[in-house]
């Protein structure tokens, strides 16, 4: 009955609003049929209402498309411009695979060695190549690695050595004709006194013409921290060393 209700009621407001054609308005609209003219209206009036703004729709969603294409494109391209200090690669050409490649060894020269005999060892190691090494392209980074773990006294010690004033200076030695190498034979800590270490090492002294090699004997006192693992912060805490005597001497010619 309710739908029955509104449709009534649409009805009678649609007779209200509609008035009867006059003739001469019924002769216009048949003749408007037989001319075809009445078809063409109708059909015009449908795209109008229908095919036009579906048509709009459609352009609409193809500009649309185009433009979120266009900003993507524009957005990618912004991107690849970052970062805009970029690294440039380049080639390096390596003389010796073995030794200029890095790779990891051991510090233990046996399992029964101790981690901080290990270490310790290394570090002498490293110091005595330091001390004694030269080359004329790598004497600043020996010069800090040897202050970096130098007493004072030991320090200037060193620094006397590599005066020019000094006879007996590498500098003055060897110049740019001449490299020393080193390598550390063997590591051995003294009974007495406490905290010493001899290091025996060779010593190569290359230039264009020959080679010659002579055996050393270092002794060392140091002070050393030792390995210790700090539970809380569940890392070891950093090892320190420090040089605090150092002297060599030559004992064997061509070992």
């Amino acid at each position: 009955m309710l739908g029955i209700f509104y449709e009534k009621e649409y009805d009678d407001k649609w007779l209200m609003k509609y008035t009867e054609p006059s003739p001469d308005e019924y002769l216009n609209i048949a003749e408007k049929v037989r001319s075809g003219e009445y078809f063409r209206e109708a059909r015009s009036m449908y795209d109008l209402s229908v095919n036009d703004p579906m048509a709009e729709r459609y352009f609409y969603v193809f500009v649309t498309t185009i433009a979120l294409l266009t900003f993507l494109g524009a957005f990618a391209a912004m991107q690849s411009l970052y970062p805009l200090a970029r690294t440039v690669p380049f080639i390096y050409a390596l003389n010796d695979v073995l030794e200029d490649v890095p790779s990891i060894a051991p510090l233990r020269s046996s399992p029964h060695q101790s981690v901080d005999d290990a270490v310790l060892f290394f570090f002498a190691k490293v110091y005595v190549d330091e001390y004694e090494s030269y080359n004329i392209s790598k004497l600043d980074r020996n010069y800090s690695g040897v202050a970096h773990v130098s007493s004072p006294e030991v320090m200037a010690q060193y620094q006397q050595m590599l005066q020019v004033s000094n006879p007996e200076s590498p500098v003055v030695k060897y110049e740019r004709h001449s490299v020393r190498l080193i390598d550390v034979a063997s590591v051995r800590k003294l009974e007495s006194p406490a905290n010493t270490l001899e290091v025996v090492f060779d010593a190569t002294v290359v230039n264009a013409e020959r080679s010659q090699a002579t055996r050393h004997k270092a002794v060392i006192a140091y002070q050393y921290s030792g390995v210790e693992f700090d539970e809380k912060a569940d890392k070891v805490k950093p090892v320190t060393f420090t040089v605090t005597s150092y002297n060599s001497k030559i004992f064997q010619e061509n070992p």
